[in-house]
């Protein structure tokens, strides 16, 4: 009984909780208009099933903007229609009507007595009047999954046509979220992601001061793509940059033209169809190189070819495969100065050059050379060991000049040194000097050139073999080595080094690579290393570059 008591005592409250919310109206008056003939009129006039002409009842509402529609009559027996007539709400009634039940959503239902008997033919007045509205909000939370999506979401009331508006202001927080206070009733919702699938539903607000929360769950419409091609290719899909070297990202499903492109060579293309949920690694063809070839001879004949800071043989030679456009060509020989011009090359076609060469007239004065070995020039500095000092380093054809710079260990200039490129580095070796393997100076000048070990850097640095002096020649800064023994000196530019992609201490420093690797570890190998004032050997970091100067017994 107890029970009993309580349910019955919970359906009271809430059936209090919900006619608090519903609003009311009232009939303030109901009566003929005499006057009025509307309800006999051709225009206007109907029938009852019984052919008796109906009486109208024209509404009026002392409420502003009063929805006169929204009205719905039960007269109980008694027949009726409702029209909108000229913009005004007309109720048609059969005769002897004397009662009504007037309903409207959200409103108290009013019982009203007409206090006469409806006659056929006749026009009434029946005036209303509706209490304001009360709006009653509810929040309504969207949640979205994944979270990422970048979801958009709109919403309008049901049946209210197909005026979709943006939800909130139409985005998601990085949590996926968005909010928005809405007057209670039902809604319809469209969410849009790019890569998705459209979510649409319909939610329902009908708790007044809360806050309903609506989980969406989006369907992937889409497939992850990664796209590898060569290092410098730029990637291109459907005529839009993606990348260079790589690409990953979200495809819809579909057909792609997938472009690589590179400079001075013909794009690779490829066709790709892609499916929602089928993940594909791809690895792309790489595009081919436009080239042509260039046909170089030379006066005297044997001149050292240096293309782009990159040796390529003596002359006469064929070089082919060289790219398109233009190219900076740079030709040495002992005893003549550095020839340097700029090449075109096209297509499928050979560039012909015939290059004479000037003797240099600072050659013989730059250095005391005593000899020629393998067309490079030597300085006999009367050693004890016997051993012959190159007259300038390794890419340069005069003493002053810098020439090229190399990481220990390896035989070419590069445009970066660093960890990742180095060949040496952390690498246990023992002695390098003439391996052309790892010798700059024997795999570019060949014959009996080598790198000088550091025991023979020492016999340079031997007070009693050579005078070092601090000193300048043609505007470069070095050291001018003599010899005690016969008077023949080298002199060695202070060309700084090579740090990544960027030169250092050129003009007042010198960095000398030695053949010889530090006693542990693969790290490290000596060097020669002088400014103003000092100059000794010490080991570095190989993967710096640095400058060489040959040996030659």
């Amino acid at each position: 009984m107890k029970k009993h008591l309580i349910i019955l005592l919970s359906l009271l409250i809430a059936s209090t909780a919900m006619s608090q919310q519903l609003q009311s109206f009232s009939v303030v008056s109901f009566s003929e208009r005499p006057f009025d003939t509307a309800a006999n009129d051709e225009r206007y006039k109907e029938y009852d099933g019984n052919g008796e002409l109906f009486s109208i009842i024209k509404l009026v509402s002392k409420t502003a903007d009063d929805d006169l529609r929204a009205y719905d009559f039960d007269f109980g027996l008694c027949e009726h229609r409702v029209k909108t007539v000229n913009d005004e709400v007309w109720v048609y009634v059969q005769r002897n009507a004397m009662h009504v039940a007037i309903k409207r959503a959200g409103y108290k239902t009013v019982k009203h007595e007409l206090n006469t008997t409806v006659q056929p033919g006749k026009v009434y007045e029946m005036v209303l009047q509706a209490s304001p509205k009360e709006v009653y909000y509810q929040f309504l939370v969207f949640e979205i999954t994944p979270a990422d999506s970048e979801a958009l979401i709109t919403f309008k009331p049901e049946g209210g046509g197909d005026d979709y508006k943006p939800f909130g202001n139409g985005k998601v927080d990085a949590g996926g979220r968005s909010a928005m206070s809405l007057e209670l009733g039902k809604y319809v919702y469209k969410i849009f992601s790019a890569n998705y699938h459209a979510t649409e539903g319909i939610v329902t607000l009908e708790t007044p001061n809360e806050k309903h929360v609506e989980k969406i769950e989006l369907r992937p419409n889409f497939a992850n793509v990664a796209l590898n091609a060569q290092s410098g290719v730029d990637i291109y899909i459907n005529e839009a940059k993606k990348g260079t070297g790589s690409w990953n990202g979200k495809l819809s499903p579909g057909t792609y033209r997938v472009e690589c492109r590179k400079d001075k060579h013909k794009s690779s293309v490829e066709t790709i169809t892609v499916e929602a949920g089928k993940d594909m690694t791809l690895r792309l063809q790489s595009p081919s190189p436009i080239t042509g070839m260039l046909s170089l001879n030379s006066t005297p004949l044997g001149a050292k070819i240096v293309i782009d800071g990159k040796q390529h043989g003596e002359t006469p030679d064929f070089v082919e495969g060289l790219l398109i456009g233009e190219h900076k060509v740079e030709l040495t020989y002992p005893g003549y100065g550095k020839e340097t011009l700029t090449v075109t090359i096209e297509e499928n076609a050979t560039a012909e050059y015939n290059i004479e060469l000037k003797k240099s007239s600072s050659q013989k004065s730059s250095s005391s050379s005593t000899g020629v070995s393998g067309g490079h020039e030597y300085v006999d500095l009367g050693l004890p060991s016997g051993l012959k000092w190159a007259a300038c380093n390794v890419g340069a054809s005069k003493p002053e000049e810098y020439g090229d710079y190399f990481a220990w260990g390896e035989t070419s200039p590069k445009s970066s040194y660093d960890t990742g490129n180095s060949v040496t580095y952390g690498k246990s070796m023992g002695d390098i000097s003439g391996d052309a393997r790892y010798d700059a100076a024997r795999a570019n000048w060949g014959g009996s050139w080598r790198l000088p070990t550091k025991a023979e850097f020492a016999e340079l640095l031997n007070r009693k073999n050579c005078k070092w002096k601090w000193t300048t020649q043609n505007g470069v800064n070095g050291y001018k080595v003599t010899s005690k023994r016969n008077g023949n000196s080298i002199f060695l530019p202070a060309a700084g080094c090579r740090r990544g992609s960027s030169l250092s201490s050129e003009g007042s420093s010198g960095y000398y690579w030695s053949s010889t690797p530090r006693e542990s570890g693969g790290y490290y190998s000596y060097y020669l290393y002088f400014y103003s004032g000092y100059h000794s050997t010490y080991w570095f970091d190989r993967r710096n570059g640095r400058s060489v100067r040959p040996v030659s017994e």
